[in-house]
């Protein structure tokens, strides 16, 4: 909306049909068909190129689990995607090293991805 006010108070054509062919191509993705008739109109194209991503950008480095002790969210644990299961309990272990400290871990389970639960007595 305020790109959209911005354009509006232009008086220069050139920068209003540089902005609306950017917004055209920022709203393409999500109503193709709404930004092609829009595009075929003002602009006289049949489509736009599609637009190249980066698929490495997507790709995700660390993966945040739910650290629960008896089943009660205690803390967050934001590790490596490719951290083995003895690793993030060492360092989940750590991270509630209060609430360990007098207290005997009877399980330690590790849901892949989600979370890692301890069992006290």
């Amino acid at each position: 909306m305020e790109a959209l006010n911005a354009l509006s108070a232009q008086n220069n054509e050139r920068i209003l049909c540089e902005g609306y062919f950017v917004l055209l191509q920022i709203l393409e993705p999500i109503i193709p068909h709404t930004a092609w008739e829009l595009s075929e109109r003002l602009f006289k194209r049949e489509n736009f190129k599609p637009i190249a991503i980066d698929e490495s950008a997507l790709v995700e480095d660390f993966m945040t689990l739910g650290l629960t002790i008896n089943g009660k969210r205690r803390a967050e644990l934001k590790v490596n995607i490719n951290a083995d299961k003895e690793e993030i309990i060492i360092l989940a272990k750590k991270e509630l090293e209060k609430y360990l400290e007098n207290a005997s871990v009877k399980k330690e389970i590790y849901v892949p991805n989600k979370l890692v639960n301890f069992v006290i007595a």
